[in-house]
This record gives structure tokens, C-alpha cells and sequence, in this order.
């Protein structure tokens, strides 16, 4: 039996949380700069095709199971210069907390999608599978400065609501 974990839905530090109680290993880490697309700049509300940073990474447990394959976009101007190099920014954005500080707004989606290659590689899962997407936009300032795709397996957590205890996805 998988093991599951309870989280909440709009608790904005929960990796940072989870990351202090359990022992967890990231594994095929890639952090690249790319031209942004239609896709970027109509999220971060820019023209031209600006320039993001792209980081992807996946979370597993001390048993070695994927919790959740993390990809993450953020314009590259937007990205602190005092940055000295790749680890720093992988765990600025692993633990989420520099962003959480001068953000005024998190906006969170959970979705059910069909996994494609990246997510089966990932997840172990079947092409077409179900999974769960959780996006979240961090803004500041009415501004997205931090875009996040969260995929796992339907069973990986149960999810709860604090303002209303009854309700459990």
C-alpha cells in the first residue's frame, strides 16, 4: 500500500514543511534558460517571447517513489542578479519561501489530466493515465512572478480544507 499524505489545499508552505518532517531526494533535475512563447508571455503578461528560466525536478520519498514531478517558469529579469549560481537558485525555488515573502497572492488550480511522456517517465504511470495537476500562480503586485506545475499520482495525497472540514478530495 502507498503511503499518503494529508495536505492542505491552500497551504502555501507545504513543501517547505514537508521538506523539514521527511526525508525526501530530488532526481532528474534540469534547469535551463529558453525563449519564452506564446504560452509565457501571455502568463507573465509580456510581449516578444521574453526570456524564462525552466526548472524541473522530481520529489521522492525515502523509498525511492516519485511524490510529484515539480516544473516551474519564471522570466528571467524577474530573477534576483544576487543569485551566485544554480544550487542557489534550485533551492530558492525548491523551498519557495523567498517567493512566498513578497507575494501578495497565490492563486492554486487542481486539475485531472491525462499524463504525456514526460509524466509516465516520471510517475511510473501509463501513457493516458490520470493524474493531478496542481498549478500555482504567485503574484505580486497583480504581476504572476512565479508559475508552478505540480503532477502526482490520484493517490499520492488526501487533500483537505480547513474552512471546511467536511469537505476532503
Amino acid at each position: 500500500m502507498n503511503k499518503k499524505y494529508i495536505r492542505n489545499i491552500d497551504d502555501e508552505k507545504f513543501w517547505i514543511n514537508f521538506y523539514k518532517t521527511n526525508t525526501v531526494k530530488l532526481k532528474n533535475l534540469e534547469v535551463s534558460s529558453q525563449k519564452g512563447s506564446k504560452f509565457t508571455d501571455r502568463l507573465f503578461n509580456c510581449k516578444n517571447n521574453q526570456e524564462i528560466i525552466l526548472l524541473k525536478y522530481d520529489i521522492l520519498d525515502r523509498e525511492n517513489k516519485t511524490i510529484s514531478h515539480n516544473v516551474f517558469r519564471l522570466l528571467k529579469r524577474n530573477l534576483n542578479e544576487n543569485i551566485p549560481n544554480t544550487n542557489s537558485l534550485i533551492k530558492l525555488l525548491k523551498f519557495e519561501d523567498n517567493f512566498l515573502n513578497p507575494v501578495n497572492l497565490v492563486e492554486r488550480t487542481l486539475l485531472c489530466v491525462y499524463a504525456s511522456d514526460s509524466e509516465c517517465s516520471s510517475l511510473n504511470v501509463n501513457f493516458g493515465d490520470q493524474i493531478l495537476l496542481i498549478k500555482t500562480k504567485y503574484y505580486q503586485n497583480s504581476e504572476i512572478i512565479l508559475y508552478k506545475e505540480e503532477f502526482t499520482n490520484l493517490e499520492t495525497f488526501i487533500f483537505e480544507d480547513n474552512y471546511n472540514e467536511g469537505i476532503s478530495l
